[in-house]
């Protein structure tokens, strides 16, 4: 049998035992934790012991997918099916506030001394050695240490630590919690989706202008060589990290917390596989019937609304990839709320990514099928009426044309990549194609 200790905020809640294909958790039964709180809204802490699919769904959901998921079993020879196996190799750095270790391994104490959890990149030739070392095989070897992480999602990404006041970029040692998210698309020469990260990079801003939350992003330089082009990584700080300083007469202390948080998939208790309407998985209705429990989300009205307009942002920039695990909750204390905004990209620019909506949308699945009949059962769906979803399109729309002026002039006074200016144009023109069209179907 396989046992795994699963933490949170360092304190240890669990157990994961896998005994040949079985899994199952098990809260500990005087937890360090005060209050005992479930990891889970899928895992209750009544009872204490759960098997089987809500067990596998939750744990299998903080991993990688795609090709990373495909490297890192190669590197690790687990085979693809694995989570328990992913989890013993890379589960010390999840998302949100939970670390998964063999049984007895020890983590790195958040207050250990600052050289101890990170380590200094020097230059934006460091960084993109960093990052090329990464695309070779995502659990590199950089300067003597492993890199190792759970993030889930198939774009190539990394976890890096920055602190406010330093403008240089930390890599986290096994253990240390990171502080944002780096994403670098592929290869130079050998991209999948052209342009990914300055869409991600303007995308984001649109969500910004039009009051979304959304954390803090950027656009890092590196290059590959000393004297090559200068590239450009997307950075956004993360919304399940809290930064602390304590002063001290030498130097001030950097202390990264931790928040929990989960996507909507782990959150109902459904599988990686179905974050997609269409895969028999998550529908709007589960997503907003979740929002709409006062036992589980903090203030209903407040999560349903930011949702609703979150998924209409979405549609209007052309995102049809804003799956189930694209939206999550976060958690303080018993109850949740919906975490800030991420994953915002225009795939409309990318023929080879499926054009359906990712839920349907009163049964239409596309935007030619979204009609007058079917605008009444997503208002159902939704749980509101049909005139008031009417006026939150219709506001949505004005909200974007005035999102997409002011980002334009923000980005003309800043020090912006010219790179990012064609992409913007792109992205713009399928915006204002999305709303002409949407308007047409109120």
């Amino acid at each position: 049998m396989r046992i795994l200790d699963v933490y949170r905020y360092g304190h240890l809640v669990g157990q994961l035992r896998d005994d040949n294909g079985d899994v199952e958790f098990e809260y500990v039964p005087d937890t360090a934790d005060p209050p005992p709180r479930p990891i889970s809204a899928s895992l209750p802490m009544d009872p204490r012991l759960h098997r089987g699919a809500q067990v596998s769904n939750f744990f299998g959901n903080l991993l990688p997918e795609g090709a990373a998921r495909d490297a890192l079993a190669r590197h690790y020879k687990v085979d693809d099916s694995d989570d328990v196996g992913f989890l013993t190799a890379i589960g010390a750095e999840c998302a949100g506030a939970l670390a998964v270790v063999p049984q007895g391994a020890s983590l790195l104490p958040e207050d250990a001394p600052f050289w101890d959890r990170y380590s200094p990149i020097a230059d934006e030739y460091e960084l993109g050695q960093y990052i090329g070392a990464l695309l070779a095989a995502p659990n590199a070897m950089f300067k003597g240490e492993r890199t190792r992480l759970s993030l889930a999602g198939a774009q190539s990404k990394t976890a890096v630590a920055r602190f406010h006041g330093d403008p240089r970029i930390f890599r986290p040692k096994l253990g240390a919690a990171s502080t944002h998210i780096l994403k670098f698309g592929d290869e130079p020469g050998k991209e999948r989706f052209d342009g990914i990260v300055y869409n991600e990079f303007y995308c984001s801003r649109l969500a910004r202008a039009c009051n979304i939350a959304i954390r803090h992003v950027e656009l890092l330089p590196y290059r590959t060589y000393r004297d090559g082009p200068l590239l450009h990584a997307f950075c956004i700080e993360r919304y399940d990290r809290k930064l602390s300083i304590h002063h001290h007469p030498d130097a001030p202390l950097h202390q990264v917390g931790r928040i929990h948080q989960e996507d909507f998939c782990q959150a109902l208790g459904r599988p990686r596989t179905a974050k997609y309407e269409q895969q028999d998985g998550v529908t709007l209705r589960q997503m907003f019937e979740f929002c709409n429990d006062p036992e589980r989300i903090a203030i209903p009205a407040a999560a349903r609304r930011a949702l609703l307009f979150l998924i209409i942002f979405n549609i209007i920039i052309g995102n049809r990839d804003s799956h189930a695990k694209n939206y999550s909750i976060i958690r303080s204390g018993f109850k949740a709320e919906l975490a800030p905004a991420y994953d915002l990209v225009c795939t409309q620019l990318y023929p080879d990514i499926d054009q359906e909506f990712p839920q349907r949308l009163g049964g239409a699945l596309t935007m030619e099928q979204l009609g007058p009949e079917q605008l009444d059962a997503m208002a159902g769906d939704v749980l509101i009426r049909p005139a008031a979803l009417r006026s939150e399109l219709e506001a949505a729309c004005k909200r974007m044309h005035a999102a997409l002026a002011t980002v334009d002039r923000e980005l003309k006074r800043e020090d912006t990549p010219e790179a990012v200016f064609p992409i913007a144009a792109q992205i713009s023109h399928c915006i204002k194609n999305n709303i002409t069209d949407l308007k047409a179907r109120l």
